[in-house]
């Protein structure tokens, strides 16, 4: 749980970070960056989660000892860790089930708003998703499969050169995957709702997206000045009230902390508006690998860090138990410790460790075949180390022999 924690504030602080570093860029540019950011904290999560949980294959040709590792803590870290180790669980699982709720009823509330709307005819070229009138407080798109654009039930009224601007808009939404890259923001939000940073580059994510809407809509032909004018004449056909209660899930053309920023950004002329293709791609894989660094680190088994290499020399020359091999005897054990952090947590299960027992009755070329925690790998390596064993035997000789060795951890 630590590792995974420091790997989404790295990636949350390296893409804030960037964004600092990238201020004179297109707004599409930096969009990209958090939206990267975002996936990768959900796809970090997803990983570790189903890799913490993987059931290894047997290895065949090596027999194999298990072993129980029992602690009985103290009764002061038993209060302590077992009240935290409780609660903490059950604390995350309702501020994530209430924020998923919320994601549920803003969808549902959409589809709802598409339903009991009337559509509306539009003469724009190359607008091809429906337009339904609808009670909602401003232009917003909404449908992640099937995109459709939601306006005001007054929004016949309005002048062709604010419709024009709000369908641009909207349309860019569309054609830049705003919806799904949303998504990926509020269901980060939802699983990390305590961390301050994952909310933040949320937060940026979607005023970036806002901006590079207006430059898309600016690089089809419209003037500055004239979408400037839209924004505030879609402004002035809201209420204090609807801009609090717009509870319909998609992307909104306009929201109250951004307008007075969005103005004065369109009416810069020294900005970026728009990043070439190549930029775009060049950057995407620049981001992805970096994500994948940060993903990928730490994330496999790992080898204890003081193997000599002449602990590689007995796998080279090592039997697997068959025909004619006599397995190697466990004689003397010393029992792994718990990590504080996985006692507090109350984690048991299984390390699974592969290693070749020598002819001097001692492991080596220790592998962590699975694991259930970092640090109890660790603990397992460092104590599979100390123990003794009858070495394995071919002809009544002893000789180098595979063996995976099963360490259980139980609390009591």
């Amino acid at each position: 749980m630590i590792v995974l924690l420091l790997k989404v504030t790295l990636l949350s602080g390296l893409a804030l970070a960037f964004d600092r570093v990238l201020s004179r860029r297109g707004a599409a540019l930096r969009h990209l960056l958090h939206a990267t950011a975002l996936v990768a904290v959900l796809l970090v999560t997803l990983t570790m989660a189903i890799g913490q949980r993987a059931t290894p294959l047997p290895v065949p040709g090596t027999v194999r000892i298990v072993v129980d590792a029992v602690q009985s803590p103290a009764l002061l870290s038993t209060m302590v860790g077992s009240r935290f180790s409780y609660w903490i669980p059950i604390l995350w699982s309702f501020g994530a089930v209430a924020f998923l709720f919320r994601l549920a009823l803003g969808h549902t509330v959409a589809e709802l708003a598409v339903r009991r709307g009337i559509r509306i005819s539009t003469s724009m070229e190359g607008l091809s998703m429906p337009v339904i009138e609808a009670d909602v407080p401003g232009p917003v798109v909404t449908g992640l499969l099937r995109p459709t654009i939601l306006v005001p039930r007054n929004a016949r009224d309005w002048p062709e050169t604010l419709l024009s601007a709000a369908y641009r808009h909207e349309l860019a939404h569309v054609e830049r995957l705003d919806l799904w890259t949303t998504l990926a923001g509020q269901l980060a939000c939802a699983i990390y709702w305590f961390h301050p940073l994952v909310w933040a580059l949320a937060r940026r994510m979607r005023t970036l997206q806002e901006l590079a809407c207006d430059d898309a809509v600016l690089s089809s032909g419209f003037a500055p000045v004239a979408y400037a004018e839209a924004l505030v004449a879609v402004a002035g056909q809201f209420t204090s009230t609807t801009l609090r209660t717009g509870k319909v899930q998609g992307c909104h053309m306009l929201t109250e902390k951004t307008l007075k920023s969005r103005i004065a950004r369109l009416v810069d002329g020294s900005l970026r508006r728009v990043d070439s293709a190549a930029t775009l791609r060049h950057a995407s894989m620049v981001f992805v690998a970096v994500a994948a660094c940060i993903g990928l680190a730490n994330a496999g088994p790992q080898q204890p860090a003081d193997q000599s290499a002449s602990d590689k020399a007995y796998a080279d020359g090592a039997f697997k138990i068959g025909t004619g091999i006599t397995p190697p005897k466990l004689l003397h054990k010393i029992d792994p410790k718990y990590t504080e952090d996985a006692r507090t947590a109350k984690i048991s299960g299984a390390v699974l460790l592969r290693v070749v027992v020598g002819t001097d009755g001692k492991a080596h070329d220790i592998n962590v075949v699975s694991t259930i925690d970092p640090g109890l790998s660790q603990k397992a390596v460092e104590a599979v180390q100390q123990w003794d064993f009858q070495p394995g035997q071919k002809d009544g000789q002893p000789v180098n022999v595979f063996a995976q060795i099963e360490v259980n951890f139980r609390l009591e």
